[in-house]
């Protein structure tokens, strides 16, 4: 259950990351 949980946070992590990244690039 705790790997399970990690993992969901971890994915959600990387798309947080890759929107920011996506959202700074637009702006740039």
């Amino acid at each position: 259950m705790v790997k399970s949980s990690g993992k969901n946070w971890l994915t959600s992590s990387i798309l947080l990351f890759s929107l920011l990244i996506i959202a700074i690039l637009e702006f740039a």
